[in-house]
């Protein structure tokens, strides 16, 4: 089950990599501006759209493994849609369900 979960999400990072780009520049027009954002939001963006698809291809290829242990992600937030706030709630519900 672990190893389909990996799988769908190298997918889906591989496909929506890309998303990172205009992410980023929001993030960035918000707390300094468009000036700010149409440079290093969209470095940014470019940045982090390479990192995602590339661990997405590294899922896909490697999701029969356990690597990194337990299927865990490599990027963070897991998804280019969950903000870092969604996943760290969503990460301290699961380590109390642990417990």
């Amino acid at each position: 089950r672990k190893a389909m979960e990996k799988l769908g999400r190298g997918i889906i990072n591989l496909i929506t990599g890309w998303v990172e780009v205009p992410k980023r520049m929001d993030e960035t027009n918000k707390r300094s501006g468009l000036g700010s954002a149409l440079t290093i939001g969209f470095l940014r963006g470019v940045g982090q759209g390479f990192v995602r698809t590339t661990a997405g291809a590294y899922e896909i290829v490697t999701f029969p493994f356990p690597a990194p242990p337990g299927y865990r992600p490599i990027t963070r937030p897991e998804y280019v849609f969950t903000s870092e706030r969604e996943e760290s709630l969503s990460t301290d519900k699961q380590q109390e369900v642990v417990r």
